[in-house]
């Protein structure tokens, strides 16, 4: 009996050995695959010490201590693979792009494949982390200064910056107030890739808010709520006057207030006069934004017809645009023949019949297709030394002439030689009737 039990426990300590031995060659199997084998013996940045590069092969990472300062984007790198490894993503032309470690981005990874395989995608991969050396701290020696405009950069240097907390705003306060206002329009984490521009030891603070020119401060913040002041002020300057995309290009109503939408617009630079063919007007402007975006305009009591809009910066002219003051709301606008343009003169216009001529207008309450005979849109001439003597002229509308491509007309041989005026007709689409444009600026001299 006892030597029974004896031999129980034998049988018992003999499959136990038994299970241990087939998971240790099981486990051998597994850390011997093909995979486990690929591997990144050795890693060096120029310029980073060796030191400051530690290896996890178990996690198949890469963690580089980055130092507070760099001298290039991109650091040359050199790397021993094991045996039968080969390279096949990460590290372009041998080299790291230190803006790819951004924690703003997912983690670069270098990717490595069997020199055996003719595959281009990585078997394995080791993802490279970067860690600073010490807190982000922004580095100005003198003021930084923005010119207003409808984009505006500063670039600002700076210790470490890469491997540090990314950077997701930039906030301004006006000297003498405290209301912080942030340079972004919209908060989310994407905000960070505006901070990285390719200039080393430099984040870029970018905007399109506009503000009022003075001195401000400024802070950054980074993605885990740091916030990072700059010892040196802001300072907001005034710029070129520009106007930008206005509606009242295509038409305004006689004595009635109309906005113009620009950037630089501040009250005591900048005056606009209107000019028809037979005189001149000074506008009243007023209700200027703060921040120079917008003013008001008081049109004065011009005859329906077309005129010329210059806008001057202290005395400087800066734009020149064409305007349309309508007999009716709703009324069609022909803005240009030949070519577009944002201004226009009252100089007679030669055309030849029989050839293509491009035309730029706003039909308004036009339908959005031309029906077949192509008579919802027509150009007529007005014969000037016989005004009872007009032309149709049909348009092929933009609907028609092909994408992003401008409407045309041909002037028909049936046209006689001559000089005229010249009207946009659009047909009403709830009465069929045709609405009518003022006449051309420009005498049309057809040849």
């Amino acid at each position: 009996m006892r030597r029974n039990f004896h031999f129980l426990i034998l049988l018992l300590g003999l499959a136990v050995l038994q299970g241990v031995l087939t998971q240790c060659k099981r486990n051998s199997e597994e850390n011997s695959s093909p995979e486990s084998k690929l591997k990144i013996v050795e890693f060096h940045l120029a310029g980073i010490p060796d030191k400051n590069i530690v290896i996890n092969h178990a996690a198949r990472t890469i963690t580089v201590q980055m130092p507070p300062t760099l001298t290039s984007l991109s650091l040359k790198a050199d790397y021993r693979l094991s045996p039968d490894t080969r390279l096949v993503s990460g590290l372009p032309n041998g080299e790291l792009n230190v803006v790819a470690l951004s924690k703003c981005y997912e983690n670069q990874r270098i990717g490595l494949a069997s020199t055996g395989s003719s595959s281009i995608d990585p078997s394995v991969q080791y993802a490279l982390i970067a860690i600073p050396s010490g807190k982000l701290t922004l580095k100005p020696t003198q003021p930084l200064e923005i010119e207003l405009g409808e984009g505006m950069t500063v670039n600002v240097p700076v210790e470490n910056l890469y491997g540090s907390e990314p950077l997701v705003d930039a906030r301004v306060t006006r000297e003498g107030t405290t209301e912080k206002v942030s340079l972004f329009r919209e908060q989310t984490p994407n905000n960070c890739v505006w901070f990285i521009k390719g200039i080393v030891n430099q984040v870029q603070v970018a905007t399109s808010r506009q503000l009022q020119p003075g001195r401000y401060s400024l802070e950054l913040v980074q993605a885990d709520g740091t916030v990072v002041p700059v010892s040196q002020p802001l300072i907001i300057k005034k710029g070129k006057a520009r106007l930008g995309y206005n509606q009242w290009t295509w038409g305004v109503m006689a004595n009635e207030p109309f906005i113009v939408e620009g950037f630089n617009l501040f009250e005591s630079d900048v005056s606009l006069t209107i000019i028809g063919k037979d005189r001149t007007y000074r506008p009243i402007l007023g209700d200027f934004a703060a921040d120079g975006t917008r003013f008001r305009v008081l049109t004065p009591a011009l005859p329906p017809g077309n005129y010329i809009v210059k806008a001057h910066q202290n005395g400087q002219e800066i734009t020149c645009q064409k305007m349309s003051v309508l007999r009716e709301k709703g009324q069609p606008v022909l803005l240009s023949i030949t070519n577009y343009g944002t201004c226009s003169t009252f100089e007679k216009l030669s055309l030849s019949r029989a050839k293509r001529i491009d035309l730029y207008y706003n039909p308004i309450t036009g339908r959005p297709a031309a029906n077949r005979v192509q008579l919802d849109e027509q150009l007529q001439f007005n014969r000037i030394d016989n005004p009872a003597e007009t032309y149709s002229v049909p348009i092929v509308p933009y609907v028609l002439a092909g994408p992003e491509a401008p409407a045309y007309f041909s002037i028909p041989e049936s046209v006689p030689v001559g000089q005229y005026h010249v009207k946009l007709q659009v047909k009403d689409p709830n009465t069929d009737h045709l609405l009518q444009s003022e006449p051309y600026e420009r005498v049309i001299d057809v040849q």
